[in-house]
């Protein structure tokens, strides 16, 4: 299979695999996520109680807890196991969660949602197109004045610390990361060696890497208006030498 056609397939067994639970607890633990919720809340600056589109949302790792601190969270993951576990997991703890398996750049809403976010590198799956339907799904999905927060890697972000293997420890193993970049399309594509006990498993991911200003553009193309950025880590403006990328742009009035 070429690499343009992993492109379009690759989500299909990676995130639907065993594997990716583990993946989650070991690069995002509790105290990771609750600093993210924090900020979560800190960016989309809406009231207690307004419905917020978390998207995909997997298994409601952030939509959860910001449910908990009062808000109406719909979260959209693809995997229905994810989806299963998430709202499993809502109802154990009485959580205004509702989680829905559906395809990201095909969403059912138009003018529903007072907030969307976009978080933990789910930013730029698709090819081109694709991306461009779902930001346009989320533009439709929220009001008029909503904001829309992405976290991101952007090329700035990314290409000036790139490394070609990385580890990650999880629970009963570790993950190795070997990672390319393809300056032709734009695109990291990684591969992702799981080892654990007897088993080795392998899996694929691409994503499409944009320039800030061409993240900026795509935003005002499907109709948002004040696009700015943020260092993720430390919620000052955007520049360079930020390590990560928090962009919040409002669906024009």
């Amino acid at each position: 299979m070429s690499s343009e056609a992993e492109d379009q397939t690759w989500w299909d067994g990676f995130f639907a695999a065993d594997d990716w639970p583990l993946v989650l607890r070991g690069a995002k633990p509790e105290e990771v996520t609750t600093a993210e919720v924090k900020s979560i809340e800190e960016y989309l600056a809406v009231r207690k109680g307004s419905r917020v589109l978390d998207i995909p949302s997997g298994n409601g790792r952030l939509g959860i807890p910001l449910a908990l601190a009062g808000y109406d969270v719909t979260g959209i993951d693809l995997q229905t196991t994810l989806i299963e576990e998430g709202n499993r997991e809502a109802a154990r703890l009485s959580a205004s969660f509702g989680g829905r398996q559906a395809d990201m750049r095909e969403l059912p809403w138009w003018d529903e949602f007072d907030a969307a976010f976009c978080y933990f590198g789910s930013f730029g799956y698709f090819d081109d197109d694709g991306n461009r339907d779902f930001v346009e799904a989320v533009w439709r999905s929220i009001k008029p004045g909503a904001p829309f927060l992405i976290d991101t890697m952007i090329a700035e972000t990314l290409l000036p610390r790139f490394q070609e293997k990385d580890w990650l420890i999880v629970d009963g193993g570790v993950v190795l990361e070997e990672r390319t970049y393809d300056h032709a399309h734009s695109r990291i594509r990684a591969h992702w060696t799981f080892v654990g006990g007897e088993n080795t498993r392998a899996r694929k991911i691409s994503v499409r890497v944009y320039t800030y200003r061409e993240l900026s553009d795509l935003l005002r193309a499907c109709g948002f208006v004040d696009c700015c950025g943020y260092d993720a880590a430390t919620g000052d403006p955007f520049d360079l030498g930020a390590s990560h990328l928090v962009m919040v742009a409002r669906k024009q009035a």
